[in-house]
């Protein structure tokens, strides 16, 4: 429900940086609430964000990366994100055990602020608002802003493809490959 809301009154930049820098907020906020309610509270706060932030980032990748590369990008950046969770609650709980929760989650706010400076100098993040629309299926049709030498990386890239799927394939219509 607040997609699309926030999405009509905000740009995407601004998005990306409102709830980058929320995120340290209320990881500060969560480090001091007093009491359980409040971290729910703070909890939901952040969703209401991040539900919009999801379908700016989503778009991006659907507008920049081109379609015969879609599927890799997308299994890559899940795999990105997977490994954080998956190592981000271990190493917490080492230092909340360690320090205290309070520390860790102070900790963790640290490491957000850093990520939140980083986005907030980042070109990339300037430019979210600057996409222009895909013009066709065809990757190499898809105009990218200032991007040097994208058009020789994108052919070295679906040469690449091709090539995997050619050694990949089992067999074709008229039989086995030879050898097999």
């Amino acid at each position: 429900m607040s997609a699309p809301l926030l999405a009509r009154r905000l740009s995407g930049r601004a998005l990306v940086l409102c709830a980058s820098w929320a995120v340290v907020g209320a990881s500060v906020a969560v480090a001091l609430a007093p009491k359980p309610w409040q971290i729910g509270v703070i909890g939901a706060g952040l969703v209401f964000l991040i539900v919009p932030l999801t379908v700016v980032l989503e778009t991006y990748e659907l507008r920049v990366v081109p379609e015969a590369l879609l599927g890799r990008v997308l299994s890559a950046r899940q795999f990105a994100v997977s490994s954080l969770l998956w190592t981000a609650t271990p190493v917490a709980g080492v230092l909340a055990d360690a320090f205290g929760a309070e520390s860790a989650v102070l900790v963790l706010a640290g490491c957000f602020a850093a990520t939140a400076l980083w986005t907030t100098a980042s070109r990339a993040v300037r430019l979210v608002d600057q996409l222009p629309e895909p013009v066709g299926q065809d990757p190499s049709e898809v105009p990218f802003p200032r991007a040097q030498g994208r058009d020789q990386a994108r052919r070295r890239d679906n040469q690449a493809t091709n090539n995997l799927d050619k050694e990949l394939s089992f067999g074709t219509k008229s039989g086995p490959r030879e050898g097999e």
